[in-house]
């Protein structure tokens, strides 16, 4: 069985200068807070040098993550390489 590779295609709408130049809505306040619960915290470890993508992927299916956000990062990342 061959690896999957996944493609993402990310379309963007640049904006023009009058966009740019708009007011912001007053319908929307300067700051609001949003509420939430985690459900659990995972920790995930990485060794020197692995894919770190093919990696979280394992660790998602493995977790049965459905929605998940990464709220830190710890070292450094020596090499990494995007696709477009």
């Amino acid at each position: 069985m061959s690896p999957v590779q996944t493609t993402t295609r990310l379309v963007t709408h640049p904006t023009n200068p009058a966009e740019d130049k708009k007011a912001n809505s007053n319908a929307v306040p300067n700051i609001y807070a949003i509420s939430t619960q985690f459900q659990r915290v995972i920790l995930l470890r990485f060794k020197y040098d692995p894919d770190l993508w093919a990696g979280l992927e394992s660790m998602v299916k493995q977790q049965g993550i459905r929605n998940a956000v990464i709220l830190a990062g710890m070292r450094s990342i020596r090499n990494y390489q995007v696709h477009a």
